[in-house]
């Protein structure tokens, strides 16, 4: 899209052909983007506590379930001469059932 001069150009506007020589006439916090941001912002700082409860739970039982996964992959083949194939499958099945997408899905909507 070609612009002439004195045209608006959005911010991130990109110039792949030549150089571009531009004045900044919009204020802090006045583009697009910005507001954007500050939508984000607030949307954030009024999360339900049941919301900001799940995401701390989340943070050390995601990583807790995939030692765990790993650990039902690796010990029974290791340790007990079992075969790959069943456990990685049963693994893969402790990931799928202990997923936190449903707890995070099942969460009471305002």
């Amino acid at each position: 899209m070609v612009k002439e001069r004195g045209e608006k150009v959005p911010a991130g506007a990109l110039s792949v052909d030549r150089v571009v020589e531009m004045e900044v006439v919009s204020k802090q916090g006045e583009s697009a983007i910005d507001r954007i941001l500050t939508l984000i912002e607030e949307a954030e700082s009024r999360r339900a506590p049941f919301e900001r409860f799940i995401d701390r739970f989340s943070r050390w039982y995601t990583p807790l379930m995939i030692l765990v996964a790993a650990l039902v992959v690796t010990i029974p083949p290791v340790f007990f001469a079992e075969s790959w194939d069943t456990w990685v499958y049963r693994g893969l099945a402790l990931l799928l059932i202990a997923c936190p997408c449903a707890l995070v899905i099942s969460r009471p909507r305002p």
